[in-house]
């Protein structure tokens, strides 16, 4: 119980900071997220505490931008169940996962959607992803990622963009976010 307490004291104040804070965001990450948006839906999936994933959207003032989003950990699931339900919820056929660490990739692999790797980002992974990113700004080549993954039909597509809270000094780590 007493870890517990420690866990939501944490959040709270990390919470707080994002609210105070935000972080810095990666060059054009507004200009992309909001062409993205015209075209496709968008969703957070990530394995932050409570309160956190709607702390940043509304720091920036991206509730029009996202149109779902969820903590794993709230829920105490998988990051990939986390994205099934994502998909369960928006009635959404086909998904695209971009993240940047092996547990983004199995996450993908275990919701059985292909996955963009953001090299730009925090972690490495192995050489088995489909495609790959050098800056956000890449993902407006939808069309050339479509021709990239055979065999996956693209009527509709959510880009399920990872969140992940790694430490104090870095609040907001995502593919969008420069706090490294």
């Amino acid at each position: 119980e007493k870890r517990m307490k420690l866990k939501e004291e944490m959040d709270n104040l990390t919470h707080e900071k994002i609210l105070k804070q935000g972080g810095k965001l990666y060059p054009d990450v507004k200009l992309v997220l909001e062409t993205l948006k015209k075209k496709y839906k968008l969703a957070i999936v990530s394995n932050c505490g409570d309160g956190h994933i709607e702390s940043f959207i509304k720091y920036y003032h991206f509730e029009n931008i996202f149109d779902d989003y969820i903590a794993a950990s709230k829920y105490e699931i998988s990051k990939g169940d986390a994205i099934k339900e994502v998909i369960r919820r928006n009635n959404i056929t086909n998904a695209i996962f971009v993240g940047d660490t092996e547990k983004d990739y199995d996450a993908a692999k275990e919701a059985k959607i292909p996955f963009i790797y953001a090299k730009y980002g925090f972690g490495k992974i192995a050489d088995d992803y489909i495609y790959s990113i050098d800056n956000l700004k890449e993902l407006l080549i939808i069309n050339l990622i479509k021709k990239t993954i055979k065999n996956y039909p693209f009527k509709h597509i959510i880009l399920i963009i990872y969140w992940r809270r790694i430490n104090e000094r870095n609040i907001i780590n995502a593919p969008w976010s420069n706090n490294r």
